[in-house]
């Protein structure tokens, strides 16, 4: 009798422990930009979006602008206003303003990224650096994240020369990496 209840109590601990653990350990999901749409007025284009997160009330916005299709996410696009950039509230409806100054382009694509700055603590401050896949009004930078008492690069280091995956890495001096889908835009992944 008394090895069964003890049986009972271990269970009902085990049970407990793996619970809480579950909570622990639980991953921060990934805030998501949707309903992307915009129009162009003279040189004044409006971006319209909707962001959500799971977990935060507010994230940080970005915007990239290619000039060639997509090939390349590194036009200047100098800057933008309204819900862009720390400390925007997740909803529907955010509006981003951005004039510029140059010609019609065809090739013109406009991305819209969110991050919560969430993955096991906060960032703690920008790497601006060429290469890097975010741009704010400073310029182009890395994302950081403190992990206990050490600051951690978030990011993946975009450096070097992009080679075709089916060719393989040389000893020349020269940096050389592997893209995503042999895709130049993918090289910020």
């Amino acid at each position: 009798m008394k090895l069964n209840i003890k049986l009972k109590n271990l269970k009902y601990y085990i049970t407990i422990i793996v619970l809480m653990s579950t909570q622990l350990y639980a991953q921060n999901t990934n805030p998501t930009v949707s309903s992307i749409a915009f129009s162009i007025s003279g040189t004044t284009v409006t971006v319209i979006y909707d962001v959500a997160d799971a977990e935060q009330n507010t994230v940080t916005i970005g915007m990239q602008v290619s000039s060639d299709n997509g090939a390349t996410w590194n036009f200047n696009f100098g800057s933008a206003n309204g819900d862009i950039g720390t400390g925007v509230s997740i909803g529907n409806s955010k509006t981003i303003t951005w004039n510029y100054s140059a010609g019609y382009n065809p090739n013109f694509m406009i991305r819209i990224f969110a991050n919560d700055e969430t993955a096991d603590g906060d960032s703690c401050g920008n790497l601006y650096y060429e290469g890097g896949p975010h741009i704010d009004s400073i310029g182009v930078y890395y994302s950081t994240i403190q992990i206990g008492t050490q600051c951690w690069m978030k990011d993946n280091l975009n450096i070097g020369t992009m080679i075709i995956g089916s060719v393989n890495q040389t000893n020349n001096s020269t940096i050389e990496k592997y893209c995503l889908g042999d895709l130049s835009a993918s090289c910020y992944l």
